[in-house]
């Protein structure tokens, strides 16, 4: 899990809103400094992610992907380098912009497309973020003093990771047990299984199925008749 990144005092134990915040600075940091692309031709930008004004990227006014930052820094590892999970600032600026809320606290998004090329990132993006949407304050519950939007978890969230065949979801879901390490397991009561993830006291799921029946079941019902 992640640990503060500034020298430590024995005398000082760290809350874990202390580490969330510190980990959200560190993105908020990476994001104010990162510097423009440069191409060699100029690129179609479908959605906000690349966009860029005067003083560097666009990001949104009010979101909750901050949370999902934090929470994932905090309980989510990479199981190669055995350090805490971190999201590249292009996946960072995704999931601040998925989780996009307006001024009245309704998501901006209510669905997005993520097209990369192969070896990009997609299989552990969508495990992180399958995770994470199960455990993290994800949905707008009310506006902080200073105006910031407060979020809350979803006490029965079922998340699901749809293919056209239930094979396609083993990519991702073989990456769950990696990603998961075992305080972050015994914290949530979370049981594995190669289709399953069942957490706190089965009230939370993730479940890898697929998507070839129900659009196969649609398209039949406008067969006309020989």
């Amino acid at each position: 899990m992640a640990r503060l990144r500034t020298p430590q005092t024995a005398a000082l134990i760290p809350s874990r809103q202390t580490e969330y915040r510190e980990i959200t600075d560190w993105y908020r940091n990476a994001l104010a400094v990162e510097p423009a692309r440069e191409w060699h031709m100029r690129p179609t930008l479908i959605g906000p992610t690349w966009k860029r004004g005067e003083h560097g990227w666009l990001l949104p006014e009010h979101t909750l992907g901050w949370n999902f930052l934090a929470w994932s820094g905090y309980w989510l590892r990479n199981a190669k380098q055995r350090t805490p999970w971190k999201w590249t600032l292009e996946q960072a600026r995704f999931w601040l912009w998925f989780y996009a809320l307006d001024e009245h606290g309704v998501p901006i998004h209510d669905n997005a497309v993520l097209q990369r090329l192969k070896g990009w990132g997609k299989d552990p993006m969508a495990a992180g973020g399958a995770v994470t949407s199960c455990f993290a304050d994800l949905t707008f519950d009310h506006w902080s003093a200073s105006g910031e939007p407060v979020g809350r978890e979803e006490p029965n969230a079922w998340v699901q990771v749809c293919a056209v065949s239930q094979e396609q979801t083993k990519n991702t879901m073989k990456l769950l047990p990696g990603l998961i390490p075992a305080e972050t397991r015994r914290y949530y009561g979370i049981q594995l299984g190669k289709l399953n993830m069942y957490a706190l006291g089965d009230s939370r799921q993730i479940e890898g199925g697929h998507i070839i029946a129900a659009r196969l079941g649609r398209r039949a019902s406008h067969v006309p008749d020989p």
